[in-house]
């Protein structure tokens, strides 16, 4: 199956990008390793344009002086190439994939691009989750210190406010008797 762009489609303010779909089917039977082809799209595209200054460019002879053309060719050839290979255990489909992996250097740097990305992705969730939680323990603490102001009929202080020492006064004066 091959896709391109066709344009976009806006739907709820987004431009969605719209695909052209072609689909290819078929049956084989093929040795184990040997790479086959499938088949193909080819997709030519002409393009002819002329411009000038109009009514000078449809002079003979001297029409040519006052207008230009274009000419472009564009081809696009997709070809399916297949190469099945037959793995007898899960151990050997892994250390088949690894390798395919490291011998596939694209394949490689969007795997590291994609693990960067989802540990990017856990770490800001993981800060979320941590100031989630902090806000939530500030709101229970002040849930509590408003409960219990309830409870007593007045409020509470968080730290407790210093009280200066009591003044020294001397109790024991021995006064005489008359």
């Amino acid at each position: 199956m091959a896709g391109r762009l066709n344009g976009t489609t806006r739907i709820d303010n987004n431009d969605v990008p719209n695909t052209v779909k072609r689909t290819l089917s078929s049956e084989i039977a093929v040795r184990d390793k040997d790479t086959i082809m499938l088949g193909g799209f080819i997709r030519s595209n002409k393009q002819k344009s002329k411009s000038g200054i109009p009514i000078l460019q449809d002079i003979p002879l001297l029409g040519a002086l006052f207008s230009s053309r274009t000419s472009a060719k564009d081809r696009e050839e997709l070809i399916v190439l297949m190469r099945p290979t037959v793995l007898k255990t899960p151990e050997i489909a892994a250390k088949n994939t690894i390798a395919e992996e490291q011998r596939l250097p694209g394949i490689s740097a969007a795997s590291a691009e994609n693990d960067a990305a989802e540990a990017k992705f856990i770490e800001a969730e993981r800060k979320a989750a941590l100031k989630r939680a902090k806000i939530r323990q500030q709101t229970q603490q002040k849930q509590q210190a408003q409960q219990l102001q309830e409870d007593t009929g007045f409020f509470t202080p968080v730290e407790p406010v210093p009280v200066p020492p009591p003044a020294m006064v001397e109790t024991n004066i021995a006064i005489p008797l008359p």
